[in-house]
Order: C-alpha cells, then sequence, then structure tokens
C-alpha cells in the first residue's frame, strides 16, 4: 500500500510537471517599417514571445495565411530583417507569417504587415528631347540665339518632385557658355557653323528639390545644312570682312552693277542690294544672328556664294 501511494505521489508530480508548460500566446515586432532602397539584411525589427511561462524561444518564417511575401524577409536569431531591396513606387506593404517554438512543444503562428516608408529617390539619368519625345540633341548650324535643342528629360521615381536645372563646371562642360537653359529647355547661345565645330558637350546639374541632385554630361550635335537652291562658283575672289559681323560689312572684289542678296539657310531672301559694286558697305545691324549666304549676282547672271555668319 506504501508503495502504491509513492508511485501516485509521483505521478502527480510529473502531471503538474507536465501542466506547468503552456504554450505561448502571441508574439511581437517590435518596428514593422523599412525605407525603401535599403540594401538587404538591413535590420527590420525584433521579435519577441509573450508566454506566462518564459524561456528562450526559436523563430521561423512559416507557409500559412498572411505567409505570401515570405521570400522578401528572412530570421536571424530574433531578429527580422530584409532579404530584398524594397521600393515603395512599386509597393507599399508585405505579409509575413512567423512561428515561435518555446522547445518544449509549444508554438504559435502570427501573421505581421511589414510597411515600405517613402523617401526621396535621387535622379538617375538627364536625356535631351525633342517635342515628339524623341531622342533631340540636334540644331542645325546657322541658327539664330535663343534657338529651341530640346526638352531636358530626367529618370527619377519620384514623379512629383519639381526638378531644376543649371550649368556646372567639371568634366565635359567646356561648352556651357554656348548654350542656355530656360526651365526646363536647351537653347543655343551661339551661332553655330558645322565646318568650324560639329559637337558640343555641356555639364547639367539636375536638383529634385528634396535634396537629390545629379550631374551628368549631354551631347549637341550641329546638323550640317546643304543650301542645293543656289549654284557657287568657288573660284571667286569676292572678299567678305569682317565675318562674323555684328554691324558693317565690307565686300571686295564684285563686279560693278552687281545684285547682292543675303539669303537663309533655307533660301529665303532676307535682304537684298541693287548696283552693287566692289568696296561696297552693307548695313546688317538689323538682320538677326545666324548663318547666311551672301549672294553676289553680276550683269552676266553669274552668281557667286559666301557664307557669312552675323553675331
Amino acid at each position: 500500500m506504501k508503495n502504491n501511494r509513492i508511485l501516485l505521489f509521483i505521478a502527480v508530480i510529473m502531471l503538474l510537471k507536465s501542466n506547468s508548460y503552456g504554450n505561448p500566446t502571441a508574439i511581437t515586432l517590435s518596428n514593422n517599417n523599412i525605407d525603401e532602397n535599403q540594401p538587404s539584411e538591413t535590420i527590420i525589427g525584433t521579435l519577441s514571445t509573450i508566454d506566462d511561462n518564459g524561456g528562450s524561444y526559436t523563430y521561423s518564417l512559416v507557409n500559412g495565411e498572411g505567409g505570401d511575401d515570405n521570400l522578401y524577409f528572412m530570421i536571424d536569431g530574433d531578429q527580422l530583417k530584409s532579404d530584398y531591396e524594397f521600393n515603395f513606387e512599386a509597393r507599399q506593404s508585405y505579409s509575413i507569417r512567423v512561428k515561435t517554438d518555446d522547445g518544449n512543444g509549444g508554438t504559435f503562428e502570427q501573421a505581421f504587415s511589414i510597411v515600405v516608408n517613402n523617401i526621396n529617390d535621387v535622379p538617375t539619368g538627364l536625356i535631351l528631347v525633342d517635342i515628339n519625345g524623341q531622342l533631340g540633341n540636334t540644331i542645325d548650324e546657322g541658327e539664330p540665339i535663343q534657338s529651341f535643342i530640346g526638352y531636358i528629360g530626367v529618370f527619377d521615381d519620384d514623379e512629383d518632385d519639381e526638378h531644376t536645372f543649371s550649368f556646372v563646371e567639371g568634366v565635359g562642360g567646356d561648352d556651357n557658355d554656348e548654350f542656355l537653359i530656360q526651365d526646363f529647355e536647351l537653347r543655343s547661345n551661339a551661332v553655330f557653323d558645322y565646318e568650324t565645330k560639329s559637337l558640343y558637350n555641356v555639364r547639367i546639374k539636375v536638383d529634385d528639390g528634396n535634396g537629390g541632385t545629379l550631374e551628368q554630361v549631354l551631347t549637341i550635335m550641329i546638323n550640317d545644312v546643304n543650301n542645293a537652291s543656289i549654284a557657287t562658283i568657288a573660284n571667286s575672289d569676292i572678299r567678305l570682312f569682317p565675318n562674323p559681323v555684328n554691324a558693317t560689312l565690307h565686300l571686295e572684289g564684285i563686279p560693278n552693277h552687281s545684285f547682292v542678296r543675303l539669303v537663309s539657310v533655307h533660301g529665303a531672301i532676307i535682304q537684298e542690294w541693287e548696283d552693287a559694286s566692289t568696296n561696297t558697305v552693307l548695313d546688317v545691324s538689323s538682320v538677326p544672328a545666324g548663318m547666311y549666304w551672301m549672294t553676289v549676282g553680276s550683269n552676266e547672271s553669274i552668281e557667286i556664294n559666301r557664307k557669312l555668319i552675323i553675331e
């Protein structure tokens, strides 16, 4: 009988001992948000378990309701970390399912929502485009100052940023002075001559207004313009000076009683002078800056062209 009582006492003690280990009842996460563009293995928050008995716990990501996005995360000890570089503009929240295990058969699973914080995205590139949205980094030679070249486009995930543009010194900025920026348009600040120089580089800085900046070199190409409507005689002794000119133009070596025409690169007559002769002086101060052809016609109807730059 005594032995039976001892065995019963031991059984009761064992039963009480086994019942003293309750299951975990909840999991907490110290932080559930992460800034976008952070690298993988960024710590998001610390996991802990609510359990009346206390103890140490192991955590893991498990399949189940709310665990669709587990693959974007990892657990290291009791720390939840990222396993992906998140982009707020692509997606703002993710769902994971976490399991805690007390090592004594007690487990609990819980779903968490992880929120991606929007931070400013730095501009990543610049481009010149025409009015149709196509690459637009060219200008015809001879076009006047302030001629439109292209719109300055910027690659930036933050589409609502208000970008401003400016020229900056640095590699690739040697030709900055030959151009102008008006709002987001690139325009000419010189009259270009293809035969003198056909390619220019500018260095432009974009500021997104939120601390994000980028500097990039852009190339502008000068188009060679041919005026095929006017015949050219290369062996003439006619001289024009100064060239470039901004007010008074001198002509030498033209036949008496010739006509002189100032013609645009597209063939339009801008000004015409009749009955000119050698050593003629012409006033071109009212003519817009640009590249032109000076056409001289003799009384034998021979036409001779000379390229003229007006500043």
